[in-house]
This record gives C-alpha cells, structure tokens and sequence, in this order.
C-alpha cells in the first residue's frame, strides 16, 4: 500500500526542506480510537492556497491526485478525538512509526488541519530541546535526520500552540453539496 503521508505533504506548502517528525504509537498516548471515525468529517474540502481536495468518508480518506486510492480506517490509519480535535494517525511501515495530522472542526464549513509530521530545517535545535523529543538519522545518511516524539497528551495539545508549526497549518473549505 502506497503510504499517504506524501500526499498529505503536498497539500501543505512548505520550504524547501524538512525534518520528517513520527510518534512511536497513534496519538494521543492514552486515548482510545475513535469507533465513529471520521464521521462528523464526512464531506468534500478544497484548500483554496492550491486547489487540492480531500474528501473524507464514513470509512476513510480520498485525496484529489490518488481518487482510486482511499486510505480505509484499520491498521494504518488511525483516527482518536481528544479535546475537540481529530489527531488523523498514518502508520509508516517502512520506519515502523506514525505520522499524526490534527484536524479541528469548530467551523462546520471548514477544517482546520495542523501538520505534525514535518518542520522546517531551521527549527531542528529548537524542536530537539524538547525533552519528548529524540532526532535520529537514517542509517548510514547523515543527512537524512528525523524526530521521533513521544510526548504526553498535556505536551501534545501544548505542542500544537507552539510556533514551530504556524507553517504547518491549512485552512480547508468545506465544498457545498448540490
């Protein structure tokens, strides 16, 4: 199975190069999976900033570039609901970690969608001061680093207020359905 995470990336617009961040269990830690899923989600977004859309089903997501693709709930896509938001869960088998999108849904013709699964170069030192937080690399490839967090779910939900992800957040409008 193709990993979505890729695709996920290019709904985001970031600079040139990134720091891959994973989570070595869905988050957040403690809570459990959601049995209606994505259900209050179900609908047709655009994010105005490139065009791309991403419908969300009662059983999974469908990304614009990849409609004969839809990413099922199960073991690689995890979704959990804690205070108010969609922590959005990828499993990346190839690393053997997850990848988190966080999704919130306070305006009913929007999602608001905050990217935790990269940052921004210049924001590695100030991501590594996190005590949750461990940057490793690619075996053999110094230049391929990347975290793995493991923070509580207090250190999470503080996590997503920091600036080090202003960036990673988009706006998705909600399409209307005829």
């Amino acid at each position: 199975m193709k990993f979505p995470v890729g695709t996920l990336l290019a709904l985001c617009y970031f600079l040139a190069s990134c720091t891959e961040i994973y989570f070595p269990e869905p988050q957040p830690r403690g809570v459990k999976v959601t049995e209606n899923g994505l259900e209050e989600l179900i609908g047709e977004y655009i994010n105005t900033e490139d065009n791309d859309t991403l419908k969300v089903t009662k059983e999974g997501i469908v990304w614009s570039e990849d409609e004969d693709e839809e990413e099922t709930l199960g073991k690689e896509l995890k979704v959990k609901k804690y205070k108010n938001r969609y922590f959005v869960n990828f499993y990346n088998s190839g690393k053997g970690l997850w990848q988190v999108f966080v999704v919130d849904n306070k305006d009913p013709d929007h999602l608001f969608v905050t990217n935790l699964t990269s940052i921004d170069e210049d924001k590695v030192d100030e991501l590594r001061r996190k005590k949750f937080s461990k940057l490793l690399e690619e075996a053999g490839n110094e230049d391929e680093q990347y975290f793995i967090l493991n923070p509580s779910k207090k250190q999470l939900i503080k996590l997503l207020k920091d600036p080090i992800f202003n960036e990673n957040k988009i706006d998705l409008k909600k399409l209307k359905q005829e």
